[in-house]
């Protein structure tokens, strides 16, 4: 019965998803599900929703009851002639369900007599026995493990590095890279590789390895990646919490400039931050004002512990008292976080959340299934952080870093207003 617990129950963000959206921003790759449909329509529902460029590149084996008996030779087989007969991939990766795993077919032996001038990456992600985050993981070392030869760093004005742990299945990612990169570059640094998100050719992966250092901003996604290219190519890497919050992006980044030995000049990040203080403070303010009757009483969220952490900590050390919740409900799977001046609560099923009263206003950083499960939309601030993403989002809208807080706390504070202007109505 012990083993049970390692077992998680399906769902759209089970492994072959995360796999899938590490393995795909390899450039002209193809992902073919080696499941029965109905797995491959969840996850690259999934996939699509947050990048639709994904589309054209996902097929599926489309397993059957016989299958599961006589073996998945000949549909395998069928379903990489359709691929080939749509594409000239650069890399074909089989991933593998968790019933088809019970199988034990030669997955890359079947696609090496398909063609055995392809290459080819064979995975089991099963959503039983891991989420999203092993799937991106085992994808990312993939990756990592392609790298060839031995490290050629440029003598260049910049000195570089890589950020390990955006994925894009997650919302905002294009704003969160541009903004870590601007950054970044505001103090002398430049990013190599985004590993995950940028669409890199087989034979640009090993440019990875000319970065002075690898920067992990969430364990879960990118640290055994990190791991690999220190094991093999002798490359340092940092682990670091997500860049929320002003002053969490100023730690952040001279975290990574002490690491590279850098004396940075921190006075371009910091009149851009006392300008962004001065605007929020007086919105923040005004709204405490003019609604006094309301109160944040609860912060409701489903993002693993890398991503919630540094978000719950810029909350509160920013000063702002509308941000200052009573109540703080963490899901059962983000880990362990521990505050003594915050009152957390684990939750697994939304019915577990107490009901609001009149007055009262929760924000949910989560995904439109929490929302949906939730419900009381008259009274929850919904912030989309967790995948899947909105089907519709502004693309370069970051939520990390100091343009990042702008625009969540703008996303609140408006927020507010229009709750206030329904209920007038």
């Amino acid at each position: 019965m012990s083993n049970l617990n390692n077992m998680r129950l399906c769902s759209g963000s089970c492994q072959m998803v995360g796999a899938a959206a590490a393995l795909l921003c390899i450039k002209d790759s193809v992902v073919i599900f080696n499941s029965p449909r109905w797995c491959a329509l969840t996850a690259e529902r999934e996939l699509c929703i947050a990048n639709k460029s994904f589309e054209d590149r996902l097929y599926c084996t489309e397993a059957r009851q016989d299958t599961l008996v006589f073996g998945i030779e000949e549909a395998l087989r069928d379903t990489l002639n359709e691929v080939l007969d749509m594409h000239t991939p650069s890399l074909i990766s089989i991933i593998t369900s968790c019933s088809m795993s019970l199988i034990g077919d030669d997955i890359k032996g079947i696609a090496k007599r398909c063609d055995a001038s392809l290459k080819f990456i064979n995975m089991d992600a099963g959503g039983l026995t891991g989420g999203f985050a092993n799937g991106f993981s085992k994808g990312l070392t993939q990756i990592a493990s392609m790298i060839r030869g031995n490290s050629t760093k440029e003598n260049d004005k910049y000195l570089k590095v890589n950020i390990i742990g955006l994925s894009t299945a997650y919302p905002h990612w294009e704003g969160d890279s541009y903004e870590l990169r601007r950054m970044l570059e505001l103090i002398g640094i430049k990013v190599n590789v985004v590993l995950g998100i940028d669409m890199l050719s087989l034979d640009q992966i090993d440019s990875i390895k000319d970065a002075s250092l690898n920067i992990v901003i969430d364990k879960e996604l990118g640290l055994e990646a990190a791991k690999l290219l220190k094991e093999r190519q002798g490359m340092p890497y940092i682990i670091s919490s997500c860049p929320y919050g002003f002053k969490g992006s100023k730690e952040w980044l001279q975290l990574v400039a002490t690491t590279m030995n850098l004396d940075i000049d921190m006075e371009m990040i910091n009149k851009e931050i006392s300008r962004a203080e001065t605007m929020i403070a007086e919105h923040c303010s005004w709204i405490q004002h003019n609604l006094p009757r309301y109160c944040l009483k609860q912060l409701v969220s489903s993002l693993p512990l890398d991503r919630f952490s540094p978000l719950i900590k810029a909350f509160y050390e920013s000063g702002i008292n509308i941000l200052r919740f009573n109540e703080v409900y963490i899901k059962n799977n983000t880990g362990e976080y521990k505050n003594n001046d915050i009152k957390f609560v684990k939750w697994q099923d939304v019915s577990q959340i107490p009901h609001l009263l009149a007055n009262e206003l929760r924000i949910l950083l989560a995904s439109d299934r929490e929302r949906i499960l939730l419900s009381s939309y008259d009274k929850t601030i919904y912030i989309n952080m967790d995948s899947p993403s909105q089907r519709f989002h502004c693309v370069w809208t970051p939520l990390m870093g100091i343009k990042g807080w702008q625009t969540l706390i703008s996303s609140i504070c408006e927020q507010i207003i229009t709750l206030e202007y329904i209920r007038n109505m």
